[in-house]
Parts: structure tokens; C-alpha cells; sequence
């Protein structure tokens, strides 16, 4: 009997879908991509954990076929926490690193190692379009959507900015000046 999903020896192409239990917008964008999959023969089942439980053990032991999680950067990441193989969190390493889907490229590597040591700039922004390329040529992982932070900050806060990295809000606090109206001066 067809089903409307894809087989194989019998078996349904089914994958179980994890992200943190009761986010959602995280829980929103799971229930489109479940539709999307659908329509091209996939069943995917929802299995959302608590966060703790999802971060804790889940994500670090990588035991999910599909998983949906933010990663953060700052604009000067060197991004060996997150795609170096040596940040493939491990029984052996004591389940560091964030490297969770497990993505192994020794160009990748080499190109991050070298970053490490690297001052000039141009040099530095030639490895990371380098780590660019073998990233989208393996797809290790799928960006979704950039999330929206919102930031609201009080009319007499002044030289609060933005920067657009996950730092944002305190980045600059050193520059921050409070301007005393003159009803508050007596």
C-alpha cells in the first residue's frame, strides 16, 4: 500500500526530528520543515526533549538524526570550538567541544590552525573563505534563519550600538554615558 512515503526494503524513510521542548519558534520552523519533508516523501517524527536533557546528553553524544539548535558567533571567531575536528565532543575528551555534528575535514583544520597564528587580516579573511568553501561543498549543517534579538535601552543611555554579533548588547559598555537631564540636577 503506498503511503505517500518513501521505502526502501520495506522500510519507511523515517527520521525523528529533536530540538529543545517547549521553544517556539524552534517548534514553529520543526512543524514546517516536517510539512516540507512530507511532500517529498519523508516522515519525519518530532522527539523534543528539555533543554538540559537536549544540550546535556543529546546534542554532545550526537544521538539524533536531525537536530535543530542555535550557533553563535563574533564577527573575529576563529571557529576551532565549533568546526574543528578536535571539537567533536567525545567520551575520551570528556564530551567537549561544540563541534556537534561531528564534521571532520583536515583542509578545515589546517585552515583554522593556521588563523590561529595569522595577524594580517587579509591573510586571515582568505583561510576563513577557504573554511567557507569546504563548508558549503560537505554541508555539515543547514542554517535555518538568523534569529532576532531585540534591544531596548532608555533615551538618556548614550553610544549604545548594536554590533550584530552575540555579543551585542554589553559589547561596547566602556563607551556607554548616562546624560543627566537638568530636572534631575538640583
Amino acid at each position: 500500500a503506498h503511503d505517500g512515503y518513501r521505502h526502501k526494503n520495506g522500510q519507511r524513510l523515517s527520521l525523528p526530528f529533536t530540538t529543545t521542548a517547549g521553544d517556539k519558534v524552534r517548534e514553529t520552523v520543526e512543524t514546517f520543515l516536517q510539512n516540507q519533508w512530507k511532500e517529498i516523501g519523508v516522515e519525519v517524527i518530532i522527539k523534543n526533549e528539555p533543554a538540559r536533557v537536549f544540550f546535556g546528553d543529546t546534542l554532545k553524544k550526537r544521538e539524533y538524526a536531525l537536530g535543530m539548535y542555535a550557533w553563535s558567533f563574533s564577527l573575529e571567531n576563529i571557529p576551532r570550538s565549533t568546526l574543528h575536528s578536535s571539537a567533536i565532543p567525545n567520551e575520551k575528551n570528556g564530551w567537549s567541544g561544540q563541534n556537534n555534528p561531528g564534521w571532520s575535514n583536515p583542509k578545515v583544520d589546517q585552515a583554522i590552525e593556521q588563523m590561529e597564528t595569522e595577524f594580517d587580516p587579509k591573510k586571515r579573511n582568505e583561510l576563513a573563505y577557504e573554511i567557507e568553501k569546504y563548508y558549503t561543498e560537505d554541508v555539515p549543517v543547514i542554517p535555518l534563519y538568523y534569529r532576532s534579538d531585540v534591544a531596548v535601552n532608555p533615551t538618556t543611555l548614550r553610544n549604545f550600538e548594536l554590533t550584530g554579533h552575540q555579543f551585542y548588547e554589553t559589547n561596547s559598555i566602556e563607551n556607554w554615558d548616562v546624560k543627566v537631564r537638568s530636572a534631575d540636577v538640583k
